[in-house]
């Protein structure tokens, strides 16, 4: 008996190596850390994140960060009003982790329920934020 799980041992420590030659740990997986809708950036950092926003503002920004980015890709903002999707944004991210942010001018017509969608390339949603455009 102890001859067989010692011949498994040694499978399970080759197979290892195969599938992770030298040991190296895995790659980290692509995680949104933090995403935002607010009403400035500065530094690279949202500013007054809010889920009502008020169209004498401007300007609404969606942020995003990002870590485990394995290469450089893309990630989408779609920015949707009542449902209806009004803009998409291409997002560069760049290894090993990124902030990103996209933006868009307010209007009067602009007032109501919003939600941008964060995705990547294969259309994986990584979150959706809802937020209001007021007066």
């Amino acid at each position: 008996m102890f001859r067989s799980m010692a011949k498994v041992g040694i499978s399970f420590v080759i197979f290892s190596l195969f599938i992770n030659p030298l040991g190296l740990a895995q790659e980290e997986k692509l995680t949104l850390v933090k995403a935002e809708i607010c009403e400035d950036l500065r530094q690279n950092q949202c500013v007054f994140p809010s889920r009502i926003v008020s169209v004498s503002v401007g300007k609404v920004y969606c942020y995003s960060s990002f870590i485990g980015i394995p290469k450089i890709i893309n990630i989408y903002h779609k920015w949707y009003q009542r449902d209806q999707l009004i803009a998409t944004f291409v997002l560069k991210l760049r290894p090993p982790s990124y902030a990103t942010a996209s933006s868009i001018q307010l209007r009067d017509s602009d007032k109501g329920p919003w939600k941008v969608e964060i995705v990547d390339q294969a259309g994986r949603v990584y979150s959706t934020l809802r937020f209001s455009v007021v007066d």
